[in-house]
């Protein structure tokens, strides 16, 4: 995962704690889905994320969106831990942020939804849109970072 240059590590790190902080959100929302009393700490925020987690919305194919969000931040965090010091010479960051902008893409229409066809929030909805897009700034900035470093790999 983390190469030997400090700022890929960080960076690397970073973006696995953007896939954790979409876990534990989409944890958080798919209990939701299966227990409306979970939805306490929605109530706190103001926000109704039981009502949108319950609504036509939030299913895909009979699938809680917040599964299937659980499903894709795993995904991508394994992906990213499995490349390990790989992640410079492989196509997975590439992989990574095609998924990420695609997750991007669905956000924005959920987000949509959410808010014109629905006229509610979901704190914790938007939570996990947030991680989405904070990750794949960090995919952009290694893949920047790896393609600064590739004329000196190649020059070694």
């Amino acid at each position: 995962m983390a190469g030997p240059d400090s700022n890929s590590g960080a960076l690397d790190r970073a973006l696995l704690g953007c896939y954790a902080l979409g876990c534990l959100t989409c944890a958080y929302l798919t209990l939701l889905s299966f227990s409306a009393e979970a939805g306490y700490l929605c109530e706190l925020a103001g926000t109704d994320c039981v009502g949108v987690i319950g609504s036509d919305y939030g299913r895909i194919l009979g699938l809680s969106v917040a599964t299937l969000g659980l499903g894709f931040f795993l995904g991508q965090a394994v992906l990213l831990v499995i490349a390990g010091n790989r992640f410079v010479t492989s196509s997975v960051p590439y992989l990574l942020l095609g998924a990420g902008a695609g997750g991007l893409v669905f956000s924005g229409y959920l987000i949509f939804a959410m808010r014109v066809a629905l006229g509610q929030d979901c704190l914790a909805c938007y939570g996990a849109h947030a991680a989405n897009a904070a990750a794949v700034a960090c995919l952009v900035a290694r893949i920047i970072w790896i393609k600064r470093q590739a004329p000196q790999v190649c020059r070694q």
